[in-house]
């Protein structure tokens, strides 16, 4: 005779159907699977994931080092989708979008992305570089160089 026994929670049972996994990556790197109710190890987490920000602080800690440089204030989560003339197109997430309203980003062939935005400063320095250029050269180096 065999024996079967089932233990059932239902508060686990609750917390397995919001769970959802989201698969991101950054660059080349492999796409990483994040679930919202649950960390690497399976276990329960304390707070789920429940905004974009939440989704992206959580890949830049399973990834360390890889991120470790960057502020969490410089990286975007970005969504890929296929428009009607079949083009991919790249849509940056709100931090504050909701994850149960998010349905891309669900299998490892069509991740969700991070990438490092521009701050203020590197902006500022890259307005600096151009003006310095078109400062020591003549003009039509500068539209040459910009429309090239």
């Amino acid at each position: 005779m065999i024996r079967i026994s089932i233990n059932f929670n239902p508060g686990n049972s609750r917390l397995m159907s919001n769970n959802k996994t989201f698969f991101i990556k950054y660059q080349n790197s492999t796409p990483v699977a994040i679930e919202t109710h649950f960390t690497l190890d399976g276990s329960e987490r304390k707070r789920p994931l429940l905004t974009a920000v939440h989704l992206m602080t959580e890949f830049k800690k399973v990834v360390s080092p890889l991120l470790d440089s960057c502020s969490i204030a410089t990286l975007s989560l970005y969504s890929l989708s296929t428009d009607s003339y079949g083009l991919i197109v790249e849509s940056a997430l709100e931090p504050d979008l909701e994850l149960s309203s998010l349905d891309l980003g669900r299998t490892s062939k069509t991740p969700l992305l991070v990438k490092e935005t521009l701050n203020l400063k590197d902006i500022k320095l890259v307005q600096q570089k151009l003006l310095e250029l078109n400062i020591h050269n003549s003009s039509n180096f500068i539209l040459h160089f910009i429309f090239n």
